[in-house]
């Protein structure tokens, strides 16, 4: 492989890193979870080496206990890229979710978070919130809800200030799997700064999912985040396009 193309490999993957500056946690979540323990696991590994040697690997565990009070969600995801023993990636996120469920069409919840991204220089992010979340609409196949949420937010770089700030998380999340080996989805975040609007970000994100008879499944995924005021050497926008194999238990 040239230079140019492990230039162009180390490029995507770390356009991958930006996009973890708002974390998806709607595509995480299970609508029609069954009482108990339940869960999924994602692998991905590669290692290619002609002039250079490229190593990667990812990793997404995520855990929900249910029951017909509350639900209980946990997640963790780690991804790594080396070039030639260099790191070009290395990033991951902890997330621990409380939300209180009832017959009503308003669930309180409550969170807490932690990330590292070394590709953003970003030493340490820890989140911590609560809020509310509506169901605007909910039958045996899609959904649609919206929520909003006061999160205290911590973030420490290389040789910068800690920053402490406040921060609205609103979101909305749409499921549409009126076929039922053919879902869609789509989410938008929008955070903004509570001591300054002019500080904010957005995050928008679809995915097209194909369900085999199997427990595998196949999800390509779009995705647009913009970040008003990025860390140092941060662009602004990222997009991009992911694919994924999940396996499913």
């Amino acid at each position: 492989m040239t230079k140019w193309g492990v230039l162009l490999l180390a490029c995507c993957w770390f356009a991958f890193a930006q996009a973890q500056q708002i974390v998806n946690m709607e595509g995480r979540r299970f609508e029609y979870p069954r009482n108990g323990w339940q869960g999924n696991i994602e692998f991905g590994a590669n290692y290619t080496k002609i002039e250079n040697s490229i190593m990667q690997f990812s990793n997404r565990f995520m855990v929900i206990h249910h029951n017909e009070k509350r639900n209980l969600l946990l997640n963790n995801d780690v991804s790594f890229v080396s070039v030639n023993n260099q790191n070009v990636m290395n990033s991951a996120f902890q997330h621990f979710r409380y939300i209180m469920l009832g017959d009503s069409t308003i669930f309180p919840e409550a969170f807490v978070q932690t990330q590292y991204n070394k590709q953003l220089a970003l030493n340490l992010r820890l989140l911590t919130g609560a809020g509310l979340r509506f169901r605007v609409y909910r039958d045996e196949k899609s959904f649609f809800y919206v929520g909003n949420v006061l999160m205290y937010e911590y973030e420490n770089y290389p040789e910068q200030p800690s920053q402490k700030n406040f921060r609205m998380s609103s979101y909305a999340s749409l499921d549409i799997s009126e076929w039922d080996y053919l879902p869609i989805t789509f989410v938008a975040y929008l955070q903004p700064k509570l001591t300054d609007i002019n500080d904010y970000r957005v995050s928008l994100e679809a995915n097209l999912i194909f369900k085999s008879k199997s427990k595998f499944v196949f999800r390509t995924q779009a995705k647009y985040v913009y970040d008003a005021f990025p860390p140092p050497g941060i662009n602004k926008v990222f997009s991009g396009l992911n694919n994924t194999l999940v396996y499913t238990f």
